[in-house]
């Protein structure tokens, strides 16, 4: 992994930054783009990293809550 890279805390993928350094649609860690945008919420209040961070969060625990159901559901009902 180099400087510009990291792995998505959701999707467990190494994602690259070196080409887009700037801009609306570049990774920033701990998420990639592709899983924040698969799990965000409209946030629509504060500046545009405000509102990304808060993106960010949400998607977190959407992933998080995604996978407990699955625990749960699986404890219960076994693997399907």
């Amino acid at each position: 992994m180099n400087d510009a890279s990291f792995i998505c805390a959701i999707c467990q993928q190494e994602r690259e930054n070196r080409w887009l350094k700037s801009g609306r649609n570049r990774h920033i860690a701990p998420l990639c783009w592709s899983c924040e945008e698969s799990y965000r919420a409209r946030v629509t209040a504060g500046s545009f990293m405000d509102r990304r961070k808060a993106s960010q969060i949400f998607a977190l625990s959407e992933a998080l809550c995604g996978k407990a159901h699955a625990l749960k559901w699986e404890a219960q009902y076994g693997r399907a």
